[in-house]
């Protein structure tokens, strides 16, 4: 695997989305690609897709049967992966392109940031990096702690108080912010403190 760093960049920044269906997939990448270059414009951003949490819902988020969907085929996937492998497929994907990053540009710090149940790889991958003694930061949005992950204080939540996913069971170091209705990732956006945050905390 080789990536296309430019020079001038001063850092690497590595974005991915959580659960999610055929449809939503695709526009969740394109959007949090348009505002981590807009965010960190002299970052090289580089999108990955989640494909181990793809439901593979050909509906979008308006549509009834993409929440049913998710109901039936989350826990499934949870246990196929997380529980019965004992991994988080993901996590090698997210990890191997942070070490070819590093290995190409040991100068560059490693930015991670996820959406959701995307969330729990940031904090993994986090993990490995700090063993390894690599210079990252995390930021999540919207991130569950159900104790499948290792909690990471070094990784950033963001959340709501009307957002179902973290209601009952945060992840660590979360922030609480009066933006994002429920779980609609975009809506977080609304706030100025969240994109300050970000552009601030990471590299």
């Amino acid at each position: 695997m080789v990536l296309d760093i430019p020079n001038k960049s001063k850092s690497v920044t590595i974005g991915f989305g959580g659960f999610s269906g055929q449809i939503e997939a695709k526009n969740v990448n394109r959007k949090l690609n348009v505002m981590l270059k807009k965010l960190k414009p002299k970052s090289k951003v580089i999108m990955l897709e989640n494909k181990t949490f793809n439901t593979n819902v050909p509906y979008s988020f308006n549509d009834k049967r993409f929440n049913y969907s998710q109901v039936v085929n989350v826990p499934k996937l949870i246990f196929n992966t997380i529980i019965k492998q004992g991994k988080n497929p993901e996590v090698e994907n997210v990890l191997a392109t942070a070490l070819t990053a590093h290995r190409q540009r040991p100068d560059l710090p490693i930015n991670l940031f996820s959406i959701s149940a995307g969330g729990m790889v940031v904090q993994e991958v986090s993990e490995h990096l700090t063993k390894l003694g690599i210079p990252h930061k995390g930021i999540t949005i919207g991130t569950g702690s159900y104790g499948l992950v290792k909690p990471n204080k070094s990784v950033k939540n963001f959340t709501n108080k009307l957002d179902p996913v973290t209601m009952f069971t945060p992840s660590p170091n979360t922030t609480y912010v009066n933006s994002g209705k429920g779980h609609n990732f975009t809506s977080y956006f609304t706030d100025n403190k969240i994109r300050d945050d970000i552009s601030k905390y990471f590299s």
